[in-house]
């Protein structure tokens, strides 16, 4: 059985994910049999999966000058079941959408989830959106149905990894669109329509099986040289790599950061 190694590449803003794969082949021109994963391996593969396009998705879209807003609920206007706080929350959809084309402000862009407390069963929404050329009292108003807690998006030199897990603990379903929070409160999140795809290629054969075992062989942290030397113009965020023992493949999934002027310069001072 032939194997190349494929490495497919998301260009996300200012970063770009990398991975690394190896493609199997028979002399035949047959499939080989794949082999499957435990329910166990499968679901944290799914879940890895599912924090990954959730942060190449923010990462392409939004940056720190946008926001990341958590919403809940007084007393006076607590939702009574799953349909109602999807009401409530696509009228506030409407609501932003309504002030920013009136005030001549760029397409709404959001990505939000729904949960529901498990201790007092209270609805709330965890909301990244363009909105951070609005003022603060002007959100909390077009909320109006109670707390609303406002933060910048903070990006650093993994993106946004923990935002990524938090946003998607738990989910099982596939993300909704636009209008609809989705099935079932709580197992997935949504986003508006109007939201740009991280640009993807791919290529085969560029690094040989000896270069991917060699990069393997550093931690997540480590080998920031040999992947700045393959992926100029970008440093060295983070890297997992993988082996799978039944298959004899090696597995890289990594992270990089566009190198901006300043620290251009810092790196040729040396600092």
């Amino acid at each position: 059985m032939r194997c190349l190694y494929r490495e497919k590449k998301y260009i996300c803003g200012e970063y770009i994910d990398v991975d690394i794969y190896p493609v199997f082949s028979t002399s035949r021109g047959g499939r080989g049999k794949k082999a499957k994963c435990s329910s166990a391996a499968q679901e944290r593969l799914n879940q890895h999966n599912r924090e990954k396009k959730f942060s190449r998705l923010v990462m392409t879209n939004f940056t720190s000058s946008d926001l990341c807003i958590h919403l809940t609920y007084n007393g006076d206007h607590l939702p009574g079941n799953d349909e109602a706080v999807k009401k409530q929350f696509r009228n506030f959809i409407a609501r932003l959408k309504r002030y920013r084309k009136k005030h001549g402000l760029p397409s709404l862009k959001y990505m939000s989830v729904t949960e529901r407390g498990s201790r007092n069963g209270r609805y709330h929404h965890h909301t990244i959106v363009n909105c951070g050329d609005m003022p603060a009292p002007v959100l909390v108003e077009l909320w109006g149905q109670g707390y609303v807690d406002i933060k910048v998006l903070q990006f650093d030199q993994c993106g946004v990894e923990g935002l990524s897990r938090y946003f998607c603990k738990g989910r099982k379903k596939k993300a909704a669109t636009d209008e609809d929070i989705g099935e079932t409160i709580g197992y997935s999140w949504t986003c508006s329509r109007n939201l740009d795809k991280p640009i993807e290629s791919k290529r085969d054969g560029r690094l040989s099986a000896r270069k991917v075992k060699e990069l393997s062989s550093f931690g997540e942290y480590d080998g920031n040289l040999e992947y700045e030397k393959l992926y100029p113009g970008y440093e060295f965020s983070q890297a997992n790599p993988f082996y799978n023992d039944i298959n004899g493949g090696f597995y890289i999934s990594l992270r990089m950061r566009k190198i901006t002027n300043r620290k251009l310069t810092k790196k040729i001072r040396g600092e």
